[in-house]
């Protein structure tokens, strides 16, 4: 009978694998012919693809931070925070508040929040932005 030598253990996580997958979305996001657009709307592909990265290099971060927090003894495992909170803690994360506007657009695109615009068309075709008063652009949450 042959003896098992002692076990070995992996902590692998899946972020690591989107580097590649966001490289190829990129080339392929560039090698499109660019596309006009107006003040109102960006052009579809280049929407979708940029969302598609953003989502991706965010995933990737959640995903070496939870590798991070499994090796951590700094954080006790009932004290389960959100990453830029972890990372703010336990490493003094000096682009805490950037960190956070990347969860907030995260958010957005995930939980696909729905916004208006009021724009007005052209006669000359196209669209243009409804100025208001203020001259400053104003987004609204639909309810």
């Amino acid at each position: 009978m042959v003896k098992a030598g002692p076990q070995e253990k992996i902590i692998s996580i899946i972020g690591n694998q989107y580097f590649t997958l966001i490289a190829d979305l990129i080339n392929k996001w560039i090698a499109r012919p660019p596309v006009p657009r107006d003040r109102i709307t960006a052009p579809y592909y280049e929407c979708g693809y940029a969302v598609l990265v953003i989502i991706l290099l965010i995933a990737s971060v959640e995903s070496y931070v939870a590798r991070d927090r499994f090796f951590s003894r700094k954080q006790p495992k009932d004290n389960h925070v959100a990453v830029p909170e972890f990372m703010k803690e336990i490493y003094r994360y000096g682009a805490y508040k950037r960190l956070v506007e990347l969860f907030v657009v995260r958010d957005v695109i995930i939980h696909n929040h729905v916004w208006a615009q009021e724009y007005a068309l052209i006669k000359t075709g196209g669209r243009r932005v409804h100025l208001r008063e203020s001259n400053k652009l104003e987004w609204k949450q639909a309810a």
